[in-house]
């Protein structure tokens, strides 16, 4: 009796691990991944700055984009975003202050280029959460 209990023990252990497994590999790492901020921080702006932004190396395909800016700044600021240097996607004028900037967006590039001109004599104090959306496999 006392046998026919360890193989019934060994057996759950061996459906339960490999349970936890297909979970993670299937599901879970995404949704792990997927929620992963990543931040920079800006707190110059006498001279351009130009921030390359990358996926998680595990992240295999891309579908969206997703930044947080906040802080604050005494001058109003330009932000300009593309999957590349040379393509700017977008421009977005940020007034000056208390700064609460959110963009969530489709994106099919592994990489985000963020640059902010030069704005002598600003001073801002800033925060950048971002996150690759893509799936793992």
């Amino acid at each position: 009796m006392v046998i026919y209990h360890r193989y019934k023990t060994i057996i759950f252990i061996i459906l339960t691990l490999t349970s936890a497994w297909v979970l993670w590999n299937f599901s879970l790492k995404e949704i792990y991944y997927n929620l992963k901020f990543r931040s920079e921080k800006v707190t110059n702006l006498e001279k351009s700055k130009v921030y390359h932004l990358k996926k998680l190396d595990l992240q295999q395909s891309v579908y969206g984009f997703e930044m947080e800016i906040n802080g604050h700044s005494n001058q109003n600021i330009q932000l300009v975003f593309g999957p590349k240097n040379d393509r700017q996607l977008q421009s977005v004028s940020i007034k000056k202050g208390n700064i609460d900037f959110e963009y969530a967006q489709d994106w099919y590039a592994e990489e985000c280029y963020l640059i902010f001109p030069s704005n002598s004599g600003a001073k801002v104090d800033l925060d950048i959460k971002y996150r690759f959306l893509g799936s793992s496999h």
